[in-house]
């Protein structure tokens, strides 16, 4: 797995990530980000007839996305 820098995990964009996430792809987003993230999914899961499922992990200060449809 590619490690990324905290200034590029930051300014990762969320939507074209999930956007071409395959079924049960997870990605990982800064803990900061987390209702970015979670609003983003929403938006992108009614807009293409996906769904997604998150986790906070607040140890190691992340955000899990997985496409779970």
């Amino acid at each position: 797995m590619e490690t990324l820098t905290e200034y590029q995990a930051i300014n990762k964009k969320i939507r074209p990530v999930l956007r071409q996430m395959n079924l049960y792809d997870k990605e990982f987003f800064p803990i900061e980000r987390a209702e970015q993230v979670k609003v983003t999914a929403s938006n992108v899961a009614l807009a293409f007839n996906l769904k997604f499922k998150t986790k906070l992990n607040r140890k190691k200060g992340t955000i899990e996305v997985i496409r779970i449809a």
